[in-house]
């Protein structure tokens, strides 16, 4: 007979709980011994304030408990404030489908916006979709921004999916979901990874943040928008969900 282990919650830790932090790392998820108060746990075990306000009860529990300090179990997403329109965009170095680096501030150095889609999957049905469609729009986007898709699917997977696509713009590989996260592009408080578009202006300020998981057509008609570009004919007129491929 096998026994149920000893679950315990998980708590996930604002980022406004690292501003005076020396720590070198911002552990994102505690869990404390059951019986024990979090913002106790916290005192006791991080260089922290202890304030009840800079924790959130998670939205589910794990098995295994974990250092703090070390990376969190399987499962538990480190993410940060969803970034919004007037922040400014994090660097970041990732390999796109050909294993080249491609470094966002190198890019907007070109004096040109860039538009980071991030979608959850290579190859599922509604990520698809986006990609075909942000495709289509291509043509009209390459001539005033660079494009670029982001997930956490390895590069051998974009590969692929730029090829069944035929598509005409770079994937760049997110291992880990780390720049993901940066950008606080995720749903459902973190549980999972979100369809989310951000247009970057050159001097790295965020102009455009849309999110949703099935509004696929607007994630195209918002950035066209914000880049004061024609709406794509291609897409949908009544906006929302995505109609059936046609490619």
């Amino acid at each position: 007979m096998l026994l149920a282990p000893p679950y315990r919650t998980s708590y996930r830790l604002s980022p406004l709980a690292f501003r005076d932090s020396s720590l070198p790392v911002s552990p994102a998820w505690v869990q404390p011994p059951q019986g024990q108060r979090p913002d106790q746990y916290i005192a006791a075990n991080l260089s922290i304030p202890a304030d009840p306000a800079l924790y959130f009860p998670a939205r589910q529990t794990f098995a295994n408990c974990f250092d703090p300090l070390t990376q969190p179990v399987q499962g538990a997403h480190s993410i940060t404030t969803p970034l919004k329109a007037g922040d400014i965009a994090p660097d970041f170095t990732l390999n796109n489908q050909d294993n080249q680096p491609v470094q966002l501030y190198q890019e907007l150095k070109k004096g040109r916006p860039v538009v980071l889609f991030f979608y959850p999957k290579d190859k599922s049905r509604y990520c698809t979709r986006q990609a075909q469609e942000f495709e289509r729009a291509y043509p009209t986007l390459k001539n005033v921004c660079s494009v670029f898709g982001v997930s956490g699917d390895s590069e051998q997977s974009h590969r692929e999916f730029i090829a069944a696509n035929r598509l005409h713009y770079p994937l760049l590989s997110d291992p880990g979901d780390q720049v993901r996260n940066q950008f606080g592009a995720q749903d459902f408080g973190g549980w999972l990874p979100g369809r989310v578009t951000f247009v970057i202006q050159p001097d790295a300020r965020i102009q455009m943040v849309y999110s949703s998981q099935t509004g696929i057509s607007d994630h195209i008609q918002k950035t066209l928008q914000a880049l004061g570009l024609p709406s794509n004919p291609f897409a949908p007129a009544s906006g929302g969900a995505a109609k059936p491929d046609s490619m």
